[in-house]
Parts: C-alpha cells; sequence; structure tokens
C-alpha cells in the first residue's frame, strides 16, 4: 500500500484493516504521571492479522523509571481508553500475557520497567473473544540495513532522503528522513538504516515533495538491497558467448563475488607496444561500470544487486547502459578498442580490436569498450598475457578432462590442436597439457 506523507507528520501510520473498535493507539506516560503524555499519539498500532496488533516503541523511552501504557481506541471521533481487568490499578508487562477487557477507564494501566539494555520495545495485543490479552517482549539487540536507491525520476541529489521507521517509531530522521549519499556519482545513493533485529524496518524514497513522483511505495527493508521507485531489483541475467567471455555494464551495483563459474575484471593496463592488457578481479562493482567477464561458454548466471559497492579506480573499461555508437579516435585523447570475433582477419578470434576507424562501431547496450586515454594508439588488437592463470575455476593439469569433439584454445584466443602443450581454454575453464 503506498502511503503519502507532508511535513507535518511526526510519525508513520502503518495499519491495515481498522478493527471493529476502530484503530487502536497506545497512550504512556513515565512513572504513571498522565498529566505529562508527552508522546500521546505517537504509537499506533499495526494490524498484524485479523485481530492481532502490534506496536513498537524505541528502548529508549523506557530506560528512565518505568513507562506506562493505556490503550485508546478511536471509533468515532471520540477517544475511549481501553484497560486492563484487573482489580489493581497497573499490570507489569514482562514477557508475560496480560488479560484485559473493554473498559472506559482512566485509571488502570500497565506498565514496563526499566530496562537499560532495551533497544525497540514489542507489544502484541489479541482481542480473544471478549478480552484483550496483552504481551510484551523487549529487543536488546539491533541490527543495520544498508540499503540503496537508484532514483529513477532524477530528484536532485540534495534532495534525495530515506524516511524509515518500524511498527510507527521513525529510525531516521523526522520527515523527509535523512538525505542520503551518492559516493560514486553513479545515481545510485546509499543509507544505513539502524532498526530492530525481531521486526524488519520499512522505508521510504523522497525528494521532500508529495505526490507520485516524489515518493517512492513504502518498501521493506532488505540488507544489501537496491531499490527503484516502486520495488527491490531483481538480480540480473548474464549470459556468455561460446568463448566464455564478454563485456558487461549494468545501470545497477552489482556483487560478481562468489559466483562459480563467473569471474569479473577491470582491466587496468594497456601496454601499446606488445598489446598485453593486464586485469584485476572484481567483486562488489558500482553501477555504470564497465567489466570484463570470462566464464563458463554459454553459460547463463544470475547476479545480485548490492548496496554496498566501492569505487572501482583505474579501470580503462567504459561501460554503456544503451547502444552507443564511438568512433576508433579523436586524434587528440584516446583510442577505442572493442571484444569482438568479426574484425576483419583475425580468423574468429576473440579479442579488443581497434574500432573501425571509417565507420565506427556501435556498443551494445549493457556493454563496455576499452578506451585507452592516448590517440592514435598503433597496435591492431589487444589480449591478456599468457602468465596470467588468474582462471574461471581451478586450472586442471589433467588432460583426460578435455573434450575431444569440441575446440580448444590458447590464452590469446586462438583456437589449436589437441597436440598444443600449455595452458589451454575449453568450454570456459583452463587446462594445462603437458
Amino acid at each position: 500500500m503506498k502511503r503519502f506523507f507532508t511535513l507535518l507528520i511526526g510519525l508513520v501510520a502503518l495499519v491495515g484493516t481498522a478493527s471493529a473498535w476502530g484503530d487502536l493507539y497506545l497512550i504512556c506516560s513515565q512513572n504513571s504521571n498522565w498529566s505529562n503524555t508527552t508522546y500521546t499519539d505517537d504509537f499506533k498500532f499495526t494490524c498484524v492479522s485479523e485481530n492481532h496488533y502490534r506496536a513498537t516503541i524505541p528502548g529508549s523511552y523506557i530506560n528512565n523509571g518505568s513507562w506506562y501504557f493505556r490503550f485508546r481506541d478511536k471509533s468515532s471521533d471520540t477517544w475511549q481508553n481501553i484497560s486492563p481487568e484487573s482489580t489493581e490499578n497497573d499490570w507489569l508487562v514482562s514477557e508475560n500475557i496480560v488479560s484485559t477487557n473493554w473498559q472506559n477507564s482512566n485509571k488502570k494501566s500497565f506498565y514496563i520497567n526499566q530496562n537499560a539494555d532495551a533497544k525497540f520495545v514489542h507489544i502484541y495485543c489479541n482481542w480473544n473473544g471478549s478480552k484483550w490479552e496483552v504481551s510484551c517482549r523487549v529487543v536488546t539487540t539491533q541490527t543495520s540495513y544498508t540499503v540503496a536507491f537508484t532514483n529513477p525520476n532524477g530528484w536532485a541529489a540534495a534532495d534525495v532522503h530515506a524516511y524509515s521507521f518500524n511498527d510507527g517509531v521513525r529510525l531516521t530522521d523526522a520527515w523527509p528522513g535523512t538525505v542520503m549519499s551518492d559516493l560514486d556519482g553513479d545515481g545510485v545513493y546509499s543509507i544505513i538504516v539502524t532498526g530492530s533485529s525481531e521486526i524488519a524496518p520499512r522505508v521510504i524514497f523522497n525528494d521532500n515533495n508529495s505526490g507520485d513522483t516524489h515518493q517512492s511505495w513504502t518498501l521493506d527493508v532488505v540488507d544489501d538491497a537496491v531499490y527503484d521507485y516502486s520495488s527491490k531489483i531483481s538480480s540480473q541475467t548474464v549470459n556468455m558467448n561460446a568463448y566464455g567471455m564478454a563485456t558487461y555494464c549494468s545501470p545497477y551495483p552489482l556483487d560478481f563475488s562468489g559466483i562459480e563459474g563467473l569471474k569479473a575484471y577491470k582491466i587496468g593496463t594497456a601496454d601499446k607496444t606488445t598489446g598485453v592488457l593486464g586485469r584485476e578481479e572484481l567483486g562488489k562493482v558500482p553501477a555504470g561500470t564497465g567489466v570484463y567477464l570470462e566464464g563458463t561458454a554459454n553459460g547463463s548466471f544470475s547476479v545480485a544487486p548490492t548496496a554496498t559497492a566501492t569505487t572501482v579506480t583505474g579501470n580503462l573499461l567504459k561501460g554503456v547502459t544503451e547502444n552507443t555508437d564511438i568512433i576508433q579516435t579523436d586524434g587528440n585523447t584516446y583510442t577505442n578498442y572493442i571484444l569482438t570475433v568479426n574484425a576483419s582477419g583475425n580468423n574468429g578470434t576473440p579479442k579488443f580490436y581497434k574500432v573501425n576507424g571509417i565507420n565506427g562501431n556501435t556498443v551494445l547496450a549493457n556493454r563496455a569498450y576499452l578506451h585507452i586515454l592516448e590517440p592514435n594508439y598503433s597496435i591492431q588488437s589487444m589480449w591478456f598475457g599468457d602468465d596470467e592463470l588468474t582462471s574461471i575455476n581451478a586450472l586442471d593439469s589433467r588432460p583426460s578432462t578435455l573434450d575431444q569433439a569440441q575446440p580448444i584454445y590458447n590464452l590469446a584466443g586462438q583456437k589449436v590442436s589437441k597436440n598444443y602443450k600449455g595452458v589451454v581454454i575449453q568450454n570456459g575453464k583452463k587446462y594445462l597439457i603437458k
């Protein structure tokens, strides 16, 4: 369900289906001093299921003396108190169930003793026939969640906020929340939210304005997740070609670490004399970063978005997220290369070949090209050195594991015979033939 807010809102109300008694609230006071009910309207219960309600308060509210609570119902415009059934004035709630019934009483309440270790207190209410059953759970641990937002509506960087809450308890600053940071300058904003370890927080991304284009939907917080306007971004599918090689670029930050059969690299060096490229394996990659991939030939991989990517520096690969026409060189600052098997006279060998000097080339969406910051680079093709054994799988020295019916390639991407000695690649795996 989508929620809209104004600057006058204090805390978010997360209420589902209304009960037969109207909306259920807590009213509270410190040390039973009802004349000082500072937080009277702050705590509105969430309707968890039929006749079952839950409210959360920060533990800091009960770290000074005892905090006393009553229920309040707004079935119309008249507030009514709902208090314990006991003949005593107060009930101590501490992991115990307290039975109550419907009363208009200003005297009775339940209370929670001071708890210096409390981070949050979850209060549960269930209407059981003719009585309320009340229980309480003190949470002494909390969890930090890192989340990211892709800002699909192009909000100004200074206005991207996250407003997070847990059962109505505000976890970030007052509306519109806390300003998010774009650490990598890639249009993806991140923030750390600390909330209850038992009930995950919720978040609304906004630009300090109201309306459909200024606020996201109310979203469940998942650690290390990336969101757009309406949902959590799902894992991205990366497909490899028959050579087990590709370039890639995503509009979302992705985590390539620990994926069996797939590795991502940046290209950090390019020797203009030998054409040898130097690479370095990457894990979490910011949005818009070009990477070189090695993986199982014709394999398909699921790569999860991440909110904790770090900046990649010294990368000669330039990524694109839409079809982009490029030229070979501007004659002053750069020379471009693309990964292809179709360059003239290369016999189908995959390498980074210089862009067509007459017509240029088109780099397809979600791919990358090699951008050398030197004009008119003379070498026609570039590839990785034979001494780089950063294979996508462990080097296998057992020749018997080779499929004799399938072609094999050397580390330069050239097709070789079965009698070739040295390191070869077949179906995306490296083998040592002695």
